[in-house]
């Protein structure tokens, strides 16, 4: 059995099949994604690159830095 879109030979079992006038059309993994017939397989989100910690308690004994 071939790709309907691209052509290539498939497994023994395709990604997506479509019943169509002709038959059964199978599609490969990749060309059943890019045509949305199968939904993206989930991935669990990454950990955040940098934590924003609350600022600690004030030291009124430092000299503040003034930008100007």
């Amino acid at each position: 059995m071939k790709c309907i879109r691209c052509g290539r030979p498939l497994a023994a079992i395709p990604a997506a099949t479509v019943q169509t006038k002709q038959g059964v059309s199978a599609w490969g993994p990749v060309c059943a994604r890019k045509a949305g017939l199968l939904a993206k397989p989930e991935r669990p989100k990454a950990a955040p690159l940098f934590r924003r910690h609350e600022p600690g308690a004030i030291d009124h004994n430092q000299i503040p830095l003034e930008f100007a």
